[in-house]
């Protein structure tokens, strides 16, 4: 007499894992009931009872030992683990077996820690197999990381936001943890490898003293962040240039140094520029001893005189260049002004490559003979920029600006010249008066002051 049961799971439902079976048999003697349990398999597998899952991490040089648990499951049979492993020069492998068929993998760190890093990590691959007398084979692939600083970097997401894998040294133990090296952390340069640290262990990120500050900078440096790298300006530029000459100038003003100014003083020296969008020429540049108005006026006045007037003048900000009195000689020569945004020098990127030329080249070498006059300072620049600059192969139009300049007027662009007599008469007529009636309590003193104070500003006569 016997008995036989077959179970089956139903595919999409929610199966147990164990079930039970109730046998009862009754007879002369009385009954007698016995109680099966069975339990659902699939196919066998191993399982690692770690977070890592089939990783093992080490740190190298520390010489300790790193395990890896893990247990056979679903087999028929008792299977027999083995573990398949290269020799290397950097751990020793070997499987322990402990007690309800579970075991251990253990890794016994032999590696030394170099003194410069090419990477942060070695990754090994090794092979554990279990085999039962039930013709059940399986083959699982384990992970050996070696960690030369403790940390691992892994990139998630977009933001490449830093999970970092960290001796536990209370724990004796790999840990991971979201060590927040994100862009919000990492992206200021002012805050030093200390400082980060700091802000994760009060953010409770990582535990305290176990990143050491060495190990931040040489993973900052790793994936280049940097002070140098960071403090450089990010933003997309378009480069632009104008399709031939005098289409656009651009205009700047320069500090120099300090130099006699013929009366037993010293004053600083201004170069004002004017540089040509599309040739790079430069269409007059001059010391001064200020860079007010009038100086303005002279290196304009010069420039139209040598080269005619050009269609639209790009500058910045600057007090000289919003000056009534600037725009209404511009407008009277039929140049429109381009103001360029508030701190942002590389929209004037030609007259500030040029000023660059002229801090590298030319004031070095004036400084070490110190000049004795402006006039002197002048004539040593007009020489160095003739030999230096003009004729010399400018590296973004691969030719001298004199060059691009003949080539441009070839091309058939025609020029607008100015006679000195226009010239003088365009730049030396003021404003034209206006007639303001203003009415006002005469007897209110803070009125009177007032009106005077804007008649003195506007040249007017109350």
């Amino acid at each position: 007499m016997g008995a036989f049961v077959e179970a089956e799971s139903a595919i999409n439902t929610g199966n147990p894992e164990e079930g039970v079976v109730c046998f009862k048999f009754t007879g002369e003697g009385g009954t007698f009931q016995n109680n099966v349990t069975f339990r659902l398999i699939g196919d066998p597998y191993i399982e690692y009872m770690s977070k890592h899952n089939n990783q093992l991490y080490t740190l190298a040089g520390s010489g300790r030992e790193f395990t890896l648990p893990c247990i056979p499951k679903d087999f028929m049979g008792t299977p027999v683990v083995q573990l398949q492993s290269s020799g290397n020069d950097f751990f020793d492998l070997r499987l322990e077996t402990g007690k309800e068929n579970n075991y251990q993998i253990i890794a016994i760190d032999k590696a030394t820690k170099p003194e410069n890093l090419e990477k942060l990590f070695e990754t090994f691959r090794v092979e554990l197999t279990a085999q039962s007398d039930q013709n059940e084979h399986v083959r699982s692939a384990i992970e050996v990381i070696v960690c030369y600083e403790g940390l691992v970097p892994e990139w998630h997401g977009r933001d490449k936001e830093i999970h970092a894998r960290y001796v536990n040294r209370e724990k004796k133990e790999m840990a991971k943890t979201p060590i927040g090296f994100s862009i919000g952390v990492w992206n200021d340069p002012e805050r030093s490898a200390a400082k980060i640290i700091t802000m994760l262990e009060l953010a409770r990120r990582i535990p305290e003293e176990s990143v050491h500050i060495r190990t931040a900078n040489r993973i900052l440096n790793q994936y280049g962040y940097t002070r140098e790298t960071l403090s450089k300006d990010r933003r997309l530029y378009i480069k632009h240039e104008k399709d031939r000459i005098c289409a656009m100038w651009q205009s700047d003003v320069m500090s120099a140094f300090y130099i006699p100014d013929g009366n037993n003083g010293s004053k600083m020296a201004y170069l004002i520029g004017i540089i040509d969008d599309h040739s790079r020429r430069d269409m007059h540049s001059e010391f001064y001893f200020d860079s007010t108005l009038p100086r303005l006026e002279d290196t304009l006045r010069k420039a139209v005189i040598k080269h005619g007037a050009c269609d639209s003048l790009y500058v910045d900000n600057g007090k000289i260049f919003v000056s009534e009195q600037f725009k209404l000689i511009c407008a009277r020569l039929g140049i429109r002004i381009k103001f360029a945004t508030p701190f942002n020098c590389a929209g004037k990127g030609k007259i500030e490559r040029y000023w660059q030329t002229v801090q590298n080249s030319f004031l070095p070498e004036v400084r070490k003979q110190p000049v004795k006059s402006l006039s002197e300072l002048n004539d040593l620049y007009f020489a160095w920029k003739k030999a230096e600059y003009d004729d010399k192969i400018h590296s973004s139009i691969g030719m001298t600006p004199k060059e691009r300049w003949d080539m441009s007027l070839n091309a058939g662009t025609k020029l607008k010249f100015f006679s000195p007599v226009e010239l003088d008469e365009i730049c030396s007529c003021p404003l034209q008066p206006a007639c303001f009636f203003v009415l006002f309590d005469g007897e209110a003193a803070e009125d009177r002051a007032f009106l005077d104070r804007i008649c003195e500003e506007s040249n007017l006569v109350t």
